[in-house]
């Protein structure tokens, strides 16, 4: 699988405190992705469309921030279905979500 970072993105939080806020904030980021990739399987399977739409709005920012654009964009594609009061269609897109976001736990390690 193709690496999920931004190279450029991950140099310049490299240089952030002195190299210290990049690990701090992948650290963060796989706690809380985690408990929200729950929250939105959650949310398909209850047809529940605001939470849907409310998680993955969270999980694009935060992705966006690390600089892992591809699991970014399928949140907002999520979060586009979610808005619209929806969750027909989802199930492909969070399987998606959830490969990717392994492959992300993955490459983050070498990071910390």
């Amino acid at each position: 699988m193709q690496p999920q970072l931004d190279p450029e993105k991950i140099n310049m939080l490299r240089g952030l405190r002195n190299g210290a806020f990049l690990p701090q904030l992948l650290r963060t980021y796989r706690e809380q992705s985690l408990s929200q990739l729950t929250g939105i399987r959650n949310a398909i399977s209850s047809k529940d469309a605001a939470t849907l739409r409310s998680i993955t709005h969270s999980l694009k920012s935060a992705s966006m921030s690390i600089g892992a654009s591809k699991i970014g964009s399928l949140c907002a594609d999520l979060e586009t279905l979610g808005r619209a009061g929806n969750t027909a269609g989802s199930e492909p897109i969070c399987a998606e979500l959830e490969q990717l976001h392994a492959a992300l736990m993955t490459e983050t390690e070498q990071y910390l």
